[in-house]
């Protein structure tokens, strides 16, 4: 086992009482160490230890989670630009392009909407700025080298643990 400290990752039991609790879990990209960050965004290719800093940086994620009483934790997809693009590169089936949807809450608050014109990301944040993402096409079946990442990213968190 890899921890953040050199050791196993730290075990929790968050049972303080006989009554049903509700689990708790994350959604989402977690911040990422400063020097991960270009590589992750392509910007520069990936250093000759790039394996190793992932891993560090995975038990040191999944180690936090732990530590602030999760019960299901993830990697906080440290390895990839963003949960689209990854699915994208591992799967068929993304042929073609489809606008966005704006945040229906921010089309009621004008003003504050405009504070977020122009800017893109999965979905748009007010009605002028168009965004045009990937849009299923086909039957979605993974490709043998997204499978193959796939697998490498399952065996790099499972490898912490």
């Amino acid at each position: 086992p890899f921890g953040s400290k050199g050791g196993a990752l730290p075990r929790y039991s968050n049972k303080t009482s006989d009554m049903a609790r509700i689990l708790c879990t994350h959604v989402g990209s977690l911040p990422r160490p400063a020097a991960m960050v270009p590589v992750v965004r392509g910007d520069v290719p990936e250093p000759a230890d790039w394996e190793e800093q992932l891993k560090a940086a995975t038990a040191g994620v999944l180690t936090k989670q732990l530590e602030a009483g999760l019960d299901v934790i993830n990697d906080g997809e440290l390895s990839r630009r963003d949960y689209v693009s990854a699915a994208r590169a591992r799967m068929s089936g993304f042929g073609s392009k489809k606008r966005s949807a704006t945040a229906a809450d921010l089309e009621q608050s004008e003003e504050y909407a405009q504070k977020f014109k122009g800017r893109k990301g999965l979905l748009s944040l007010e009605k002028e700025t168009v965004i045009e993402n990937p849009a299923c096409d086909a039957e979605i079946e993974y490709l043998p080298e997204g499978l193959k990442n796939l697998e490498t990213e399952i065996e790099r968190i499972t490898g912490v643990i």
